[in-house]
């Protein structure tokens, strides 16, 4: 993926609401073909619960439309 990953497509692969990911996505960064996601450490357990400790998920290179959650 050469495009950073929309707040839908995070959304959709995390399992959360659109909503939530934008008021809670601080940062992307490419890394080669992947992008590291960061978010605030004021999302609720319930949502941080989705991601690895650090609050950061890495998106692979592509995304399906259709993913679902799935961990890396």
């Amino acid at each position: 993926m050469s495009a950073k990953p929309t707040n839908r497509q995070l959304a959709d692969y995390l399992g959360l609401s659109e909503d939530e990911v934008g008021s809670y996505r601080l940062d992307s960064i490419q890394e080669g073909s992947h992008w590291r996601v960061a978010f605030t450490v004021e999302m609720p357990k319930s949502l941080r619960s989705k991601l690895p400790a650090c609050l950061m998920v890495v998106v692979p290179g592509s995304i399906p439309s259709d993913s679902s959650l799935r961990h890396l």
